[in-house]
C-alpha cells in the first residue's frame, strides 16, 4: 500500500504549484493521499477549485491554497508581486471557502458514514520568506502558513497544525479517508472508472481552458472583439474572464447572455467574486430592461417581445443618468442577438467612442429564427479547439456541423443511442436518467433535455415559479428537464436527450447539434431512428430497442 495521489500525472497550472507539490509528496506515508487542483460546486459560493487537499491518517484533512510570487500584507489587503506587476489577491477568503466547502459536501454525502471530520486550511507562499506573525494578515497566524523557507518541512507543518491541542475536532473513524475519497471521486459504484476518468477530464479540461487566456491577452488593445468557436471551444469561460478583467480596470460592465440558464449560470460564478471585480450586471437582455423600468404588461403580444421592447429600452437607455451607463458590454450567446436589440445597447454606453464591445457567437447554435450582428469594426478571432467534450461526443454530432475542430477533451464512454417509438420516447428517457443515476452519476450532473415539449416535470417545476425554476438550476437536487434551446450554452457531465419531435421553422440538425454538445462525458440519444436519420445521423449503437 502506498500514497494515493490524483490525478496521477498532474498537469501544474503554475510553478509554484509544482514545488508546492514536489515539497509534500516525499513524506507521504501509506494510507495518506494527496488530491490537486479539486473543483467543486458549493451553494454558497459557487465553483471552488482546490489547489491541494492533503488527507494524513491519524491528523485529518487539511486543505492549502496556493500563492505565487513575492506575497505580503499590507494596508489591510494580501499583495502578490512579480517582475512586472503586482495585484491584490485573497489566499486566506479562497482557503476558507475551499476547506468549508470540501467538509459540506463530504458531510451532507450519504455515504458519509465517518462522524465529524478534522479539518483545517491552510496557505502555502514557496516564494515567500516568512518569519513571524508580523508579516502576516491579524487573522492568519504563522502556523497555517508552509512559506518558502518552510518547504523542507512542509509536510510536517500541515500535520502538526491538524493535531494542535486547539483544534478539538474528533478524529474521524478508522478508513475515513477511503470513504472521502469515494465520495469525492464517485468511487465504489459500479462504474467508477468511468466517474474517476471524468473528474480526471474534468481537471485537464479545466486547465486547457485557462490556457485560452492568452487569446485575451494579445486582442486586449482593440475595442472590438468578436470570438467564434463551435461547441465547447471555451467561448463562456473567456466572455466570464473578459468581463471579470475589464471590472478589474475599473469599468462599469454589462455581461449579457441570451438564455436564462446560462445568465444565471454566470451570477453564480461570480456570486464569490469581489464587487470591484464583479460586472455590474449581468443577466438576459430583457433583465437589463427590467433594471431601467422596462417591463411587459400582463399578455403581452409577440409583436411586443420582438419589436416593441428594443424601442422601449432605446428610450430608456438614452435617459439613464451616467452613473448608470456602462463602459464596455460582454455578449455571450450573440449569435442569438437580433439586430434591433442593438440600439438600446449601444445607447446604454456612457462613452461610445471609447467603450470596449467583446462578443462570443457560434452561428451554428442560432436556433431561435433571429440573428444579428452590429457593423463595427470587430477585431476576430476563432476557436478552432474543443476543450469540453469527450471525442466519443463530439464524434457523435460533428456530422451535423461543417467545421470539424481539434479535439483536446479527451476520451470516454462510448455515446449510447436509445431506440423506441415516438410515443414512448421520454419514457424511454426517464429510464436512461435513472440508470445513470444508478450508475453512480450525481442528480445535478444529469439534465434530460427535450428537443421539442417541455417535459412533464419542467411543466411542473416551473408551475411552482418560473423565477424559481432557474434559480435552482445548480443547487436543486434534482435532476435538471429542459429544453434544449433553453440549456443553450450550459453544460452537464451527463445528458439525456429525448428527441421528441422539432419546432416549426427551427432546423432539426441545429437543435440536435445544441443538444449533444451539451454533455461533457457521457452522452444518451434516445430517439425513433427515423427522426435522426432525416438529419443525417444513424444510429451506430442502437440499445433498448422496443
Amino acid at each position: 500500500m502506498s500514497a494515493f495521489i490524483w490525478p496521477e500525472n498532474p498537469d501544474f497550472v503554475a510553478d509554484s504549484e509544482r514545488r508546492v507539490f514536489n515539497a509534500l509528496l516525499p513524506h507521504l506515508r501509506d494510507g495518506d493521499a494527496l488530491l490537486y487542483g479539486l473543483r467543486l460546486t458549493d451553494p454558497q459560493h459557487g465553483d471552488i477549485e482546490i489547489d491541494f487537499a492533503v488527507f494524513l491518517e491519524g491528523a485529518g484533512l487539511a486543505v492549502i491554497e496556493v500563492k505565487g510570487g513575492r506575497v505580503s500584507f499590507s494596508n489591510g489587503e494580501w499583495i502578490s508581486q512579480s517582475a512586472t506587476q503586482s495585484f491584490a489577491i485573497h489566499p486566506t477568503d479562497q482557503a476558507r471557502k475551499a476547506r468549508y466547502a470540501l467538509r459540506e459536501v463530504l458531510e451532507s454525502s450519504p455515504r458519509w458514514s465517518r462522524g465529524s471530520l478534522r479539518d483545517a486550511w491552510m496557505i502555502a507562499l514557496p516564494d515567500t520568506d516568512v518569519y513571524d506573525d508580523s508579516m502576516l494578515a491579524p487573522d492568519t497566524p504563522l502556523d497555517v502558513v508552509i512559506a518558502r523557507n518552510h518547504l523542507e518541512d512542509a509536510l510536517g507543518r500541515v500535520f502538526d497544525h491538524l493535531a494542535d491541542e486547539r483544534n478539538t475536532d474528533r478524529l474521524s473513524a478508522p478508513e475515513w479517508i477511503d470513504s472521502a475519497l469515494d465520495i469525492l471521486l464517485r468511487r465504489g459504484t459500479p462504474h467508477r472508472d468511468i466517474l474517476a476518468d471524468a473528474a480526471a477530464r474534468n481537471v485537464h479540461v479545466e486547465r486547457l481552458t485557462h490556457e485560452q487566456a492568452a487569446i485575451l491577452d494579445l486582442v486586449a488593445d482593440n475595442q472590438y472583439l468578436e470570438v467564434r468557436g463551435g461547441a465547447g471551444t471555451g467561448k463562456s469561460w473567456l466572455a466570464t474572464e473578459q468581463a471579470r478583467r475589464w471590472s478589474s480596470e475599473g469599468k462599469r460592465v454589462a455581461l449579457l447572455s441570451f438564455g436564462r440558464g446560462l445568465a444565471e449560470t454566470l451570477r453564480a460564478q461570480f456570486a464569490a467574486t469581489k464587487r470591484q471585480h464583479r460586472p455590474a450586471f449581468i443577466g438576459t437582455f430583457h433583465q437589463l430592461g427590467r433594471t431601467w423600468g422596462v417591463t411587459a404588461e400582463q399578455d403581452a403580444p409577440p409583436q411586443w417581445w420582438t419589436h416593441r421592447v428594443a424601442e422601449l429600452m432605446t428610450e430608456a437607455a438614452q435617459a439613464l443618468p451616467t452613473g448608470h451607463k456602462f463602459d464596455a458590454l460582454v455578449i455571450d450567446e450573440a449569435q442569438d442577438f437580433p439586430d434591433n436589440w442593438w440600439p438600446p445597447l449601444l445607447a446604454s454606453l456612457r462613452d461610445p467612442t471609447k467603450a470596449q464591445i467583446a462578443t462570443f457567437r457560434d452561428d451554428n447554435q442560432a436556433v431561435f429564427r433571429q440573428s444579428g450582428r452590429h457593423d463595427l469594426p470587430f477585431v476576430n478571432v476563432t476557436l478552432t479547439k474543443n476543450l469540453r467534450n469527450t471525442r466519443q461526443i463530439a464524434d457523435a454530432f460533428s456530422p451535423l456541423v461543417n467545421n470539424r475542430p481539434q479535439l483536446l477533451g479527451g476520451d470516454g464512454p462510448p455515446v449510447s443511442f436509445v431506440a423506441c417509438s415516438s410515443e414512448e420516447v421520454i419514457d424511454c428517457a426517464d429510464d436512461q436518467a435513472v440508470a445513470l443515476r444508478e450508475e453512480g452519476w450525481k442528480a445535478l450532473d444529469v439534465a434530460l433535455l427535450t428537443t421539442h415539449h417541455r417535459h412533464p416535470v419542467q411543466i411542473e417545476q416551473q408551475g411552482q415559479g418560473f423565477e424559481e425554476y432557474w434559480e435552482n438550476l445548480w443547487c436543486g437536487d434534482d435532476i435538471f428537464y429542459g429544453t434544449v434551446s433553453g440549456f443553450k450554452g450550459l453544460e452537464r457531465p451527463a445528458v439525456v436527450v429525448a428527441i421528441d419531435g422539432f419546432r416549426d421553422g427551427v432546423h432539426p440538425q441545429q437543435i440536435l447539434y445544441v443538444a449533444m454538445s451539451r454533455a461533457r462525458d457521457k452522452l444518451v440519444v434516445v430517439g425513433n431512428p427515423e427522426d435522426l436519420a432525416a438529419v443525417g445521423l444513424a444510429m451506430n449503437e442502437v440499445t433498448g430497442i422496443r
